[in-house]
């Protein structure tokens, strides 16, 4: 999918069924952590170069190998808590 400046831009609406219907990804190497997580909005796969948005499911006492996008991210605690790590300091997040 080809993302333009102007396309990059515009909303995009993710209705329930559309959500619902998007596959769930986990890494093939356990190391990486052990979340499953559904990738919403981030380049190529939307028309989005600024941010990824989704929703991960890690497991009490699973874990997540620090990394960082070139986009912008957003973390929004469904349930549950844990901590993110942003610029080297940690940050509890809870429901």
């Amino acid at each position: 999918m080809e993302t333009t400046a102007e396309s990059a831009r515009m909303p995009i609406i993710m209705h329930k069924p559309a959500v619902a219907a998007v596959q769930s990804t986990s890494f093939e190497d356990a190391s990486f952590g052990n979340v499953n997580w559904q990738t919403l909005l981030s380049s190529p796969t939307t028309k989005s170069d600024s941010m990824c948005v989704g929703i991960a499911v890690c497991p009490a006492n699973g874990s997540l190998e620090l990394h960082q996008h070139a986009q912008a991210e957003v973390y929004y605690i469904l349930a549950g808590a844990g901590e993110v790590e942003i610029d080297g300091q940690r940050h509890r997040v809870t429901e």
